[in-house]
């Protein structure tokens, strides 16, 4: 179960940071209008629905990548 669960994070991880390069312009935008990053990270999981994550999770996994 442990490594289906981390898995499902590998994938996870792996699909919102493509998802997040694909929007880059976007969240500049909002940066840039000081939107919170939580905020834009909860319209994130509402558009694409990703399974078991949280913002945390994906401010954690992919702060590399935008911010």
């Amino acid at each position: 179960m442990v490594a289906t669960h981390d898995r499902l994070q590998e994938t996870t991880e792996l699909y919102c940071c493509v998802v997040f390069q694909s929007y880059r312009y976007m969240f500049e935008r909002l940066r840039d209008m000081n939107m919170p990053e939580t905020l834009v990270y909860w319209r994130l999981l509402q558009v694409h629905r990703f399974p078991q994550t949280t913002p945390e999770f994906l401010m954690e996994k992919c702060q590399g990548y935008m911010f």
